[in-house]
């Protein structure tokens, strides 16, 4: 901190007043303000509504189908393809049982005996902390809005309960929590193209207000006056059913300054509001806490670009074209008939079919004749076609990948060298997280 008789233009972050950082870095943007201006926003917003189509657009109890059109006279049909391609890429990527290892770089007795204990401590952290979990929804936000975020924090309201001091405070042993957060609930200056050089991020997460409230008792008035997450307008909070628990859960924000000239000590402000200030130290963890995987980044821009994104033009021209297709086979499906007026014939004599009754030129009936509407225009089938292939090219999930080797190809030698081309690409997009995850572990 810097003393007080220096000049009032100060490094924001260095500002002794605890509420004047959480006042800018509360200006600086909210979930709200950052996304709803960025370029980005709508990609994201839009890449989560199509790979969850089948549940956020959901309109029925009895049927996976949807109706639109003046009338609902159009059957929307959704078949989630891009989804499909986009959890075989996940399962791909992480079907690898997680495991690490800590390597001596001498013999000598102390040295091995710290190996020993750091491996059966990543054991624990893996299986405790539920990593193979935590890795595949990373890869899976990043596959979606381009950028996926480990977290690795020391949550002081976690495990045993032992004490309570003179204040009426609280007191647990801790524990060690590793998540998963999406761009929604992390905050950075996003005029810095490399996340390498962020100085400073914030992570919001969910808290029982009450649970706080038993911890921080001084508190307890502000705690109170903080929005719940649906207040808040959490993203995608809007749509859950309510619950008893609604008014329960808060946001609160870690805000970390990594060590730098400017903050030799670095910083670490945990608030829910400027005046409900939980936390303000210095940043023991020494760096910033929050690890980036971003395999294909924007110039010019701190984000990545969402692997998806490729897919969903074909994604929804498929629904479109299923779309019609079905609601030509519902509409038309049962056989129709023309019959002649005149001619005697009546539904009675036929049944499980619509009649269509008509005035012929000339006076005295004829015979019926069915009428073929459920023929669909077999351009639209082969438009089926080509939008899978291009769907199943740009995911890089190719047929022998998938256990379906092209037509044609039976040769062992043709099929693994399709398999081993697939593999290579994919794993190309995994690196970025494969190296998250690494300085997560080391973090």
């Amino acid at each position: 901190m810097l003393p007080a008789n220096r000049a009032t233009d100060v490094y924001w972050w260095s500002e002794n007043d605890p509420m004047k950082v959480v006042a800018q870095l509360e200006s600086t943007g909210s979930v709200n303000s950052t996304y709803n201006n960025s370029s980005m926003q709508m990609a994201w917003q839009r890449n989560i509504m199509v790979y969850f189509s089948a549940i956020v657009k959901a309109e029925n109890w009895d049927t996976g189908l949807n109706f639109a059109g003046n009338q609902g006279e159009l059957v929307e049909m959704l078949v989630p393809m891009a989804r499909s391609l986009i959890r075989q890429l996940v399962s791909i990527v992480t079907k690898q049982r997680l495991s690490f290892s800590v390597l001596a770089e001498t013999t000598n007795e102390g040295t091995i005996q710290t190996a020993r204990l750091g491996n059966a401590l990543c054991k624990q952290i893996v299986r405790e902390q539920q990593l193979d979990i935590v890795y595949e929804n990373m890869y899976e936000h990043k596959l979606l809005t381009g950028m996926g975020f480990l977290y690795t924090q020391w949550r002081t309201d976690l495990g045993e309960y032992y004490t309570t001091d003179q204040n009426g405070q609280q007191h647990f042993t801790g524990n060690l929590e590793i998540s998963a957060p999406t761009v929604w609930d992390v905050e950075y200056d996003a005029c810095i193209p490399d996340p390498k050089d962020w100085t400073w991020v914030k992570v919001r997460r969910i808290h029982n207000r009450w649970d706080l409230a038993a911890q921080f008792p001084e508190l307890y008035d502000e705690l109170i006056k903080l929005p719940s997450v649906r207040e808040s307008d959490g993203r995608f909070m809007a749509a859950c059913d309510a619950s008893p628990s609604d008014n329960d859960n808060v946001y609160i924000w870690a805000a970390y300054h990594k060590k730098s000239p400017a903050m030799p000590e670095g910083r670490m402000v945990v608030y829910g509001s400027d005046k409900c200030i939980l936390m303000d130290d210095v940043n023991h963890y020494g760096r910033l806490p929050i690890y980036v995987a971003r395999a294909e980044p924007i110039p010019g821009s701190s984000y990545g670009y969402p692997f998806i994104s490729s897919l969903l033009p074909l994604q929804e021209m498929l629904d479109n074209t299923l779309s019609s297709i079905a609601t030509n086979n519902s509409q038309f499906g049962v056989q129709n008939v023309a019959a002649p007026r005149g001619s005697g014939i009546t539904t009675e004599q036929i049944n499980g079919m619509n009649f269509l009754y008509y005035t012929p030129m000339e006076q005295g009936g004829g015979a019926p004749t069915p009428l073929q509407l459920t023929a669909s225009s077999p351009e639209a089938y082969k438009f089926v076609d080509v939008l899978k292939a291009y769907l199943l090219d740009l995911s890089m999930v190719n047929s022998a990948l998938r256990g379906d080797p092209p037509t044609g190809v039976t040769s062992g030698a043709a099929i693994a060298t399709l398999t081993t081309t697939a593999l290579e690409s994919v794993a190309s997009s995994s690196k970025a997280a494969r190296d998250c995850l690494r300085r997560c572990m080391k973090g």
